[in-house]
Order: structure tokens, then C-alpha cells, then sequence
């Protein structure tokens, strides 16, 4: 009988976890750059969709391989995203970033008047195709 209750007992704490870890989505996995219509900028575009109920704010994030900040352009960088919601995101870099561009990120960001506060943050990070 003691058997069943920890058996029981596991699955009600896992699953409790399972549904307080979940995250946001991020696709594709493997962004690829192409050229835009803008001289010198290179595009490429992300969807990004919210399943935290808790959390309305992502920021957006480039990065090196040395996970070091690259210089990028996008409508906003700071994105208002409601619980199950999807938003389809332009981001640029400069044509003489692109060999050095190795990560685009969203952050999920917990905000009350305009100030970060504590709570659990995600963080997804997608691997660019660097054609070199």
C-alpha cells in the first residue's frame, strides 16, 4: 500500500512542476539571415509564442559566440506578448555581422511599472546558419 501512495505521491509533484516549467516558444531553431531590402542589412524573421501566463514581456537579444552583444535592429526590443499569443518578428544586422552573429535570444522579462522584478525568467535561444 505504501508502494502506491509514493507512486501516487511522485506523479502529482511531477506533473506540478511540468505545468510551472513551461516556457516560451521560439522558431526557427536555425534562423538564416537573407538580404533586405535596406543597403548593407541582412533579415531574418522569428515567431515567438507565449505560453507563461505570468509573464506579457519578452526582450530580444543578439549574441556572439562568446556570448558577447551584437549590434542589431528590430521593431522593438522589448515585445508585449500575451499569455498564448504568437508575434512575428523582423530582426537585422549589419551585412559585416553576419560571420560574428551566433545566437538570437528572447528573455522572457517579469515588469510592474516599468521595473524588472524577481521572478523565474526563460530564456530561448535559437542557433543562426552562418553560410561562411
Amino acid at each position: 500500500m505504501k508502494l502506491w501512495f509514493v507512486f501516487i505521491l511522485c506523479l502529482v509533484v511531477f506533473f506540478g512542476l511540468a505545468q510551472s516549467l513551461r516556457s516560451h516558444e521560439m522558431s526557427p531553431a536555425y534562423p538564416k539571415f537573407e538580404f533586405s531590402h535596406l543597403d548593407g542589412l541582412m533579415k531574418t524573421s522569428l515567431v515567438i509564442f507565449n505560453r507563461r501566463e505570468d509573464v506579457s514581456f519578452y526582450e530580444l537579444e543578439v549574441f556572439d559566440k562568446e556570448w558577447e552583444p551584437v549590434m542589431f535592429a528590430t521593431e522593438s526590443r522589448l515585445i508585449r506578448l500575451n499569455y498564448l499569443k504568437k508575434k512575428t518578428l523582423n530582426v537585422y544586422i549589419r551585412k559585416k555581422d553576419l560571420n560574428i552573429a551566433e545566437y538570437i535570444c528572447t528573455r522572457s522579462r517579469l515588469l510592474k511599472d516599468g521595473v524588472t522584478v524577481s521572478g523565474v525568467s526563460s530564456r530561448i535561444c535559437s542557433r543562426v546558419v552562418n553560410d561562411k
